[in-house]
């Protein structure tokens, strides 16, 4: 059993650095531990673990139905670890909502104080009382081992209307998850903003449920040595790909109808995303599953299952990330806390899933290919107190050393630069290189990386109001200059840097006695307890005070102060002006560019 052991002690080690994270969240806050704006607010643990996680985990109530409503009884068999899954999955979108949460304490808000216009209440609403359905469908599996048959036969006999809410509550806030993209038709990008998102969300996602049933049928009998039960896993991958064979021809369709195809071979970059969606998500999947020499192997319905899988987180990631990207004015890029979170809550809910498994009887078993493995000859869970009995060689030993070296050095990394997001890579800016003596036309190119930029300087200028727009660009100076460069503050392609140079500051007004110049001399020298910039630089700052009487000496990246810049004003000729693509990439990035 050591690629069971092994597995066990990797997700141990991946749910300790999740915990770690989870602490470091709820202490810090959401500035703290993600990368999350308001331009982009649908961050990766909200994507993975609470829109994909609660649509992979639509095999229970697509499995409750074949077996209750449409009577299909051989498939009961696969029912348990699908309701298991089901519950699992609600479960991590349910606690991962709780951290989404600026007050995570307010989560019992939404059952007390009703926004009915709301897609996202209805959604909370139905994620919750489903998560509560499943949990009385798992409970006969736990009541049944501790010998509570009365409470067990209770629960059988209202199965039935448990499974109908548990239909209806599901096939609602899927579609409401979609409807939740349509508040932004401005936002969204062309391939992916719809209004068929609802009937597309419900159907991926019951394809792609069942494909994820499938797989951990065939993880069972790989991991415990049990044998697979091939008619019921083969006729559950042909109802799957029936539905993702509807889905990808009701995604095409609406391409169609919506006049998209040719952004299909626009040559943006969102359009590999888009094409990686769909044929992870639904072509190889139909095509394995299509043939009979793969769809009866074990190999071949894995293959079609990771696939599947794959495909539906990445459809969720492009609608709730990528079709975001190209209107966001910041750049997104999940820290590692968001990383670890996400990825730690699904360790944690494959180890509960394990355990149960170990625990309860969830699958129905056909006679294992080993006659020397017995149910419950490879528990590792229980008997806890004998972890370290054995000598390191044990598995729960090393599980148990593993996660005592992961916690140290999970808040070792979280407490140093990775709360601020991944280290990029430094780009130093250049000047621009002038086309002409006078410097009428410059061409941008930052980081000398060949993606120019041709930038018409005097004729902006003559449009935006002569001498007196310069401010509009040009809203900081360095002392005694008029219009200094962009790249002076904003010195680097990708980060933030700060323009304030404190040990400069002291030389020039009287070093070590100069705190009294900027600082209340009776409290601490802290940033709080300082005097604003524009008090000494308003001549120099040629902008509105900020509100809260600061002016913030981070300069944003090179890349996001030009974007900020130049798409405001380039979106509002595009709708005032009828200068149409004016507000795409390709207008100054591409050969449009030489053109303006």
């Amino acid at each position: 059993m050591r690629k069971l052991s092994g597995l066990k002690e990797f997700l141990w080690v991946v749910a300790a650095f999740g915990a770690v994270a989870i602490v470091i969240r709820l202490i810090g806050g959401l500035g703290a531990s993600t990368d999350l704006s308001d331009s982009m607010p649908w961050g990766l643990w909200k994507i993975i673990n609470m829109v994909a996680g609660v649509a992979l985990a639509t095999g229970g109530f697509a499995l409750a139905a074949t077996v209750y409503v449409f009577n299909l009884q051989k498939y009961r068999t696969v029912l348990k670890p699908a309701i298991l899954i089901a519950f699992l999955g609600y479960g991590s979108s349910c606690f991962t909502l709780f951290l989404d949460i600026g007050l995570p304490h307010a989560i019992w808000k939404p059952l007390f104080f009703w926004n009915h216009h709301s897609f996202l209440f209805e959604v909370a609403w139905c994620v919750m009382l489903y998560f509560s359905v499943t949990a009385l469908e798992v409970a006969p599996m736990v009541l049944e081992k501790y010998g509570f048959n009365r409470l067990v036969n209770l629960f059988h006999k209202v199965t039935i209307p448990i499974v109908i809410v548990g239909i209806t509550l599901s096939s609602l806030h899927h579609t409401s998850l979609g409807s939740l993209f349509l508040v932004m038709p401005a936002r969204l990008h062309d391939l992916w903003f719809t209004s068929w998102l609802p009937g597309l969300f419900i159907l991926s996602a019951v394809g792609a449920g069942i494909q994820l049933v499938i797989l951990c049928a065939l993880g069972y009998s790989y991991f415990y040595r049990r044998k697979r039960n091939m008619p019921v896993l083969t006729g559950l991958a042909k109802g799957s790909a029936v539905i993702l064979g509807i889905y990808l021809a009701a995604k095409v369709a609406d391409l169609i109808v919506r006049g998209q195809i040719p952004a299909l071979f626009s040559g943006q970059w969102e359009t590999g995303f888009f094409f990686a969606e769909v044929i992870l998500g639904a072509a190889i999947p139909i095509l394995l599953l299509s043939r009979s020499a793969t769809r009866n192997t074990a190999m071949g319905l894995a293959a079609a299952s990771v696939s599947a899988v794959a495909g539906l987180v990445l459809n969720r990631f492009n609608v709730g990330i990528t079709a975001l990207v190209r209107t966001a004015d910041v750049t997104y890029i999940p820290t590692l806390t968001e990383i670890c979170l996400s990825f730690g809550v699904i360790a944690m809910a494959a180890l509960i899933f394990i355990y149960m498994v170990e625990t309860f009887r969830v699958f129905e078993d056909v006679p294992a290919k080993d006659p020397a493995a017995a149910p419950g000859d490879v528990r590792e869970f229980d008997n806890l107190g004998r972890t370290w009995a054995f000598g390191l060689m044990t598995s729960r030993a090393r599980s148990s050393l593993l996660v005592v070296i992961a916690i140290p050095l999970a808040v070792g990394l979280f407490a140093s630069d990775a709360l601020n997001g991944i280290d990029l890579v430094r780009s130093p800016i250049r000047p621009p290189l002038a086309l002409d003596e006078t410097r009428t036309v410059l061409v941008m190119d930052g980081n000398r990386n060949g993606d120019v930029v041709t930038f018409k300087h005097d004729a902006h200028k003559e449009k935006l109001g002569g001498q007196a727009s310069c401010k509009r660009c040009h809203h900081l100076d360095l002392p005694g200059d008029k219009s200094s460069a962009c790249h002076v503050c904003h010195s680097d392609m990708l980060r933030k840097n700060s323009i304030f140079d404190h040990d400069r500051h002291m030389a020039e007004l009287g070093d070590k006695w100069a705190c009294r110049r900027c600082h209340d001399a009776n409290r601490p020298k802290t940033l709080e307890n300082s005097k604003a910039c524009h008090e000494c630089h308003r001549e120099d700052m040629r902008m509105n005070t900020p509100e809260n009487g600061r002016f913030n000496f981070m300069a944003n990246s090179y890349k996001d102060a030009m974007h900020r810049l130049c798409i405001r004003c380039h979106r509002k000729e595009d709708q005032t002006a009828g200068r149409a693509r004016m507000a795409e990439c390709s207008f100054c990035h591409g050969a449009a560019s030489r053109k303006q």
